[in-house]
């Protein structure tokens, strides 16, 4: 497998990348199914339309293949992994309710199906289980990667959110936005998988490092989607940036290179109603969807160069595979 990301790997690529810990992902749903059961029959009903573990588990999958590049997993490996597409959960469902946003993975969002308040108590219920299984663990290290990602996630959403048709927005913002808000949880996958399998420090550091690299480009590319997506491919409810007027990076860029009647437009359809066809126009004109592609692009490579003092493995290799996986989602 060459150590460089293709933009032709195709998705396969990223459904191919968990085949190594295929097992293990099953052990982290099944924790994460015995989260879903309270006493209550209600609440179980509740839980029942909260998808925790039927998505891609790329979160679990860092996790797991950082442990395997370190050494052999273990049963913490299956616990932090499960904690961590808990947190992500919890995220989407509190996201759903702030975007109002109807479909996630093909299905209707909890928000639509039960309401807002129960779609946010649910997300806390599932962040209430995240802590009762780091009880298991009595190593501090632990508990301050899960708190410190957990700040970083919630200032990175309260940072987006002061910043809603702010259309001056810097690019350098925005990178601190969604390095809060996605990347951090990605770096923090790759720290513990390491850690637990026992690696030492430089080795966990260069595997945060390629999650949070990773996890800016996913980020990307995800914003990417929102406006030029499909939703039928993409699983779930298209154009909310433009509705909640949040900036992005092909806006962003969009906007500080475009002049005159083309930024005049921009901003008109930046400030109307979802005019997402007008937009993606516009985007192409001004190169911003282009140029956010090659950003996405830019960042995986750099991903993968964090790997580079790693041994030639199996699991090294399946982290290349869903870094391609994941830079051409939005190709």
């Amino acid at each position: 497998m060459p150590d460089s990301v293709s933009t032709t790997a195709g998705l396969a690529s990223w459904s191919e990348a968990p085949a190594l810990i295929k097992d293990e992902l099953g052990r982290v749903r099944a924790v994460i199914a015995e989260q879903m059961v309270t006493p209550f029959g209600p609440v179980n009903l509740l839980l029942q339309d909260v998808s925790a573990g039927s998505g891609k588990m790329l979160r679990p999958a860092l996790v797991l293949l950082c442990g395997h590049c370190c050494g052999n997993l273990n049963k913490r490996h299956i616990t932090l992994s499960a904690m961590a597409e808990l947190i992500h959960t919890a995220s989407l469902l509190h996201d759903d309710v702030l975007d109002q946003a109807t479909t996630r993975r093909n299905t209707a969002t909890v928000n639509i199906l039960h309401g807002n308040e129960a779609a946010v108590l649910l997300g806390d219920y599932l962040l209430s289980r995240v802590f009762a299984l780091g009880m298991e663990f009595d190593d501090p290290r632990i508990g301050r990667i899960f708190s410190a990602t957990a700040m970083a996630l919630c200032q990175g959403e309260l940072l987006q959110n002061t910043q809603r048709q702010n259309w001056q927005l810097d690019e350098s913002v925005y990178m601190d936005i969604i390095r809060g808000k996605t990347a951090e949880l990605f770096g923090a996958c790759c720290s513990l998988g390491a850690l637990a399998a026992g690696a030492d420090e430089t080795v966990e550091s260069s595997l945060r490092q390629f999650g949070i690299q990773l996890g800016l480009a996913f980020q990307i590319t995800d914003d990417l989607l929102d406006i030029a997506g499909r939703e039928d491919k993409v699983g779930k409810t298209l154009g909310t940036d433009l509705d909640k007027r949040k900036p992005t990076l092909p806006v962003i860029y969009a906007l500080h290179s475009a002049t005159g009647a083309q930024r005049t437009e921009l901003l008109r359809v930046l400030s109307g109603a979802n005019e997402r066809p007008a937009l993606v126009r516009l985007l192409q004109d001004c190169q911003g969807l282009s140029y956010a592609r090659s950003k996405a692009y830019s960042l995986c490579q750099e991903a993968v160069h964090c790997l580079d003092g790693l041994p030639d493995t199996p699991a090294r290799s399946a982290l290349i595979r869903l870094t391609q996986g994941i830079v051409s989602r939005s190709s």
